[in-house]
């Protein structure tokens, strides 16, 4: 799986001018959270975090300073994959309207 670092990085929007590659990026982003790859990961990314601060919290129950360390430790980690998981999901949506778009050129 290529890693897509910046919106410059990823193929279909590598073309547009930086501000045409926000608007898109934006609105490929919020059309992207509907979908189940992205709700997936979320879900994940949310007990991953919870089950990190309840495990931290049986294993050293008196340190209750490294609760927030390991969550964010865990966040970090969860927010890279999500990130790369909306990135793939703008793809196929910019992928998919790409051919609408050519289907009704054709017509």
């Amino acid at each position: 799986m290529k890693i897509y670092w910046t919106s410059k990085s990823i193929p279909e929007l590598a073309d547009l001018p930086p501000a045409e590659q926000r608007v898109q990026w934006r609105r490929c982003a919020w059309l992207s959270l509907r979908r189940w790859p992205v709700l997936l990961t979320m879900l994940i990314g949310g007990a991953s975090i919870g089950l990190a601060m309840y495990l931290t919290a049986i294993t050293w129950p008196g340190l209750y300073i490294l609760y927030p360390i390991f969550a964010a430790g865990i966040g970090g980690i969860y927010g890279g994959v999500f990130g790369q998981v909306v990135a793939c999901q703008v793809r196929r949506i910019l992928q998919e309207e790409a051919v609408v778009v050519k289907e009704l050129q054709k017509n």
